[in-house]
């Protein structure tokens, strides 16, 4: 601390071979031009110095013999109190040489301190209403009709008292995103707090504009970031101690508002307190020209004329770009639904793999600032399931300071822990950032990933025809707790989806295998925290990867992160969800001519129950155990290299789609001996999937599970007796939920296998739409999803 007090001492003291107290102002920057590409920033930066000399007034006169010459212009920015050299070839247009229009200005000193910086937003208050920012943000000028500077506190006070109850318009400077927008605050004696503003706010040499973040740079606190090693070596009088006068509270110090909204120009007038407005209730009129300025425009005009230089004009109505908004763009992302077709259990075990499947069904996330939210600390965050009743979940997001964010629930209605949990771990590894203050979320589902049974028409059958002619996503006469499920991930494709979503909306690429390992992170550790418990993660993985074989992560990886409630979340969350995790996706595409289909059982099973019963097994079976698990692990992966097997031979074999349609009207369990590349396989894994249905059976029993069911067992014996059916089983955990087939898809397995499923008395069997999916996390057309939900 005292060393930076030194140097702040040293740097107010120093003396200067320059003056940077005096230049121009740059009032607007042409697009494409040499000053746009030099990257000279309109209203923050001055031309100090032209070839190494200092400038003056006149100095622009100079320019008309500059044209086609490359020009070294020291350019100081009130952003910190910086001055950098650019180099600027001048155009040969007499309209357009430097790009950039200018204006005069005495005291830049007195332009850097006119901003009051935001220190203290409270809860509730005009300006935590208006969406002012703590720390980040800084009140530039008054955006009304007489734009103009703000000269001190007594002047801001005075400004504050004649709009109280009014809008009083303001530019308002966001140093987290570098951006400038216009903000309406209703100052009010009445809002419950001290202050008609409800904002503690500061000003001085230690409340200047710092330089803006660099990539990945954390914000520090107010005072600590100005002068220590950033500025200029030579910063002269431009660094005025905080209690010094300022000068320019006439022309000595020009204002001119950021190029933010359609406002034609800038006052160069001298810097003076708006008048109150009339008090008609009317808010005053921002953005629109006042009337005593049409001259000053003609003025200035003729005189960039008279110079004829081409880079100097004042700038006229329509010139200025529209404010920018706070993340305007809707951003959809996707995860497919799994099918866990071998390694149930053992996905457990970090000694064993898992073969997961994603599937053409897929949950959706659209994530979208509404058109009037800004830029703000606080964000209401609307999130609906239109498919379902009641499906509507709000939330207030806080940026608490630079590491914390808190995500509430409203005070009335429901939640939804995945979404609410989702929102936490996101937000806050983004941490920190600045959020839209009206932020709305869309859920939207496939149809399979719930039964569609209840949508029918009474007596209808559960047929594929029937399933297709229903909406896309297709709303249930129920809520989302009661909804059936089908087993195929849905918590998980929801999370990570959301989880997509939200970091692609904030700037984040999930398409690449950096931002996919990110999403997995965050989604696993999210999930995880919905669940109370640490999971084998092989769903969640799958809803990222796609379809891959799946060895999991060590669970102490997320005991490490406390709960969101601690004070060291942000960072334990940061250094979890950044680090390389001892896991394993290897993506995996089925072959050419091979299709899973799942048929939706109507029936359910308790899976942790489940799970608890083998696992407890397992320990007290010891050596016996452990050879049934080790077996079982073994045939899963001759599963998994058996069908990469045949991926080669689909890639390799020029007869590989001819041998594959001839198995195709055959029982795969009567293939006798070959040394085909397609039959030899395709019989092998009959064979294996039989082995592993014996081995899970053996489990069931010994664990008094039921992973199999008799009449599951049943059903897939018949399954598997159709031609061209290759494989059949329980997914996942097993149970009652569901079945898959594995079946050639030429010929008529797939109608056949489904006949079966019709004519089934045990228990109703419809068959579910989806298909094998090799891709995981997907961007996805946001106005196409919107217009179908």
């Amino acid at each position: 601390m005292f060393s930076r007090f030194k140097n702040l001492v040293s740097a107010v003291s120093a003396p200067t071979a320059r003056s940077t107290d005096q230049g121009f102002q740059v009032l607007k920057v042409n697009p494409d031009s040499t000053a746009d590409q030099a990257g000279i920033e309109a209203y923050f930066d001055f031309i100090v110095g032209l070839n190494g000399e200092p400038i003056n007034e006149y100095t622009l006169q100079t320019l008309q013999s500059t044209r086609g010459t490359t020009l070294s212009v020291d350019v100081l920015s009130i952003k910190g109190g910086i001055t950098r050299t650019v180099t600027l070839t001048a155009s040969y247009s007499a309209s357009a040489a430097l790009g950039m229009s200018l204006q005069w200005c005495t005291n830049i000193q007195a332009v850097a301190d006119s901003v009051f910086h935001i220190l203290e937003v409270k809860e509730g208050s005009p300006a935590h209403n208006a969406g002012l920012e703590p720390f980040g943000d800084y009140i530039l000028g008054f955006a009304g009709d007489n734009i103009g500077a703000i000269n001190g506190e007594a002047a801001l006070g005075d400004l504050i008292g004649s709009y109280l109850n009014l809008p009083l318009p303001l530019y308002i400077y966001n140093h987290y995103l570098n951006i400038t927008r216009q903000v309406n605050i209703i100052p009010s004696r009445n809002w419950g707090g001290p202050g008609a503003l409800g904002a503690g706010i500061g000003t001085g040499i230690l409340h200047r504009i710092p330089a803006p973040l660099k990539t990945g740079e954390r914000m520090q606190a107010p005072g600590e970031t100005l002068f220590d090693g950033a500025q200029t070596e030579e910063p002269g009088e431009f660094l005025t101690p905080a209690d010094m006068a300022v000068a320019g509270s006439t022309a000595d110090g020009m204002f001119s508002p950021p190029p933010i909204a359609d406002d034609p120009g800038f006052e160069a007038l001298p810097m003076q307190t708006p008048p109150p407005p009339r008090r008609t209730g009317r808010p005053p009129t921002g953005g629109r020209v006042a009337s005593g300025l049409d001259d000053y425009f003609k003025e200035q005009e003729q005189k960039s004329k008279e110079l004829d230089v081409g880079g100097v004009r004042t700038p006229v109505p329509g010139d200025l770009p529209p404010p920018p908004k706070a993340h305007s763009t809707a951003v959809a992302v996707s995860a497919p639904a799994k099918v866990l077709l071998a390694g149930g259990y053992l996905v457990l075990d970090p000694a064993f793999s898992g073969f997961v499947l994603g599937l053409s069904a897929r949950i959706y996330a659209v994530v979208r600032a509404r058109d009037s939210a800004v830029l703000s600390h606080r964000s209401v965050i609307t999130v609906t399931s239109p498919q379902f009743q009641e499906a509507r979940w709000g939330y207030t997001a806080k940026r608490l300071d630079a590491e914390g964010i808190t995500v509430e629930p409203a005070s009335t209605g429901s939640t939804n822990p995945y979404v609410h949990l989702a929102l936490v771990y996101v937000l806050t590894y983004l941490a920190p950032l600045s959020l839209p203050s009206e932020l709305d979320i869309t859920i939207l589902a496939a149809n399979d990933f719930y039964s569609q049974r209840d949508s029918l028409a009474p007596g209808q059958a559960i047929t594929t025809t029937h399933l297709e002619s229903l909406p896309r996503f297709n709303k249930l006469p129920c809520n989302i707790t009661e909804a059936h499920k089908t087993g195929l991930g849905s918590s998980a494709a929801l999370i990570t989806s959301l989880t997509g979503a939200l970091l692609a909306f904030f700037g984040r690429d999930v398409t690449d295998v950096e931002g996919k390992r990110l999403a997995h992170n965050l989604a696993q550790a999210s999930h995880c925290a919905a669940q109370g418990k640490i999971g084998s993660g092989f769903d969640v993985a799958s809803a990222a990867f796609g379809s891959c074989v799946y060895t999991r992560f060590a669970p102490s990886v997320l005991s490490a992160i406390p709960e969101p409630a601690s004070s060291d979340f942000y960072t334990q969350l940061n250094k979890v969800v950044e680090a390389e995790w001892e896991m394993k996706a290897e993506s995996f595409e089925m072959p050419r001519g091979l299709r899973v289909i799942m048929g939706d059982v109507d029936a359910g099973s308790a899976t942790p129950g489940m799970v608890k019963n083998v696992l407890k097994w397992k320990s007290e079976g010891r050596e016996a155990a452990q050879k049934v698990w080790s077996e079982l692990g073994e045939k899963n992966m001759e599963i998994v290299a058996l069908l990469r097997s045949l991926k080669k031979a689909s890639e390799e074999s020029p007869d590989y789609d001819e041998e594959i349609r001839a198995f195709g009207g055959k029982k795969i369990g009567e293939i006798l001996e070959t040394d085909s590349t397609v039959g030899g396989p395709l019989r092998a894994l009959y064979h294996k999937f039989l082995e592993v249905r014996t081995l899970l059976r053996l489990i069931g029993e010994q664990s008094s599970t039921a992973i199999e069911p008799e009449t599951q067992t049943a059903l897939l014996d018949l399954c598997i007796d159709v031609p061209g059916v290759v494989g059949a089983g329980v997914p996942g955990a097993g149970g009652y939920d569901a079945i898959f087939c594995l079946v050639i898809e030429s010929g008529d397995a797939i109608e056949n296998v489904r006949k079966v499923w019709g004519v089934w008395d045990k228990a109703k069997v419809g068959p579910l739409l989806a298909r094998e999916e090799k891709e995981g996390l997907r961007l996805e057309d946001a106005g196409a999803l919107l217009t179908e939900a």
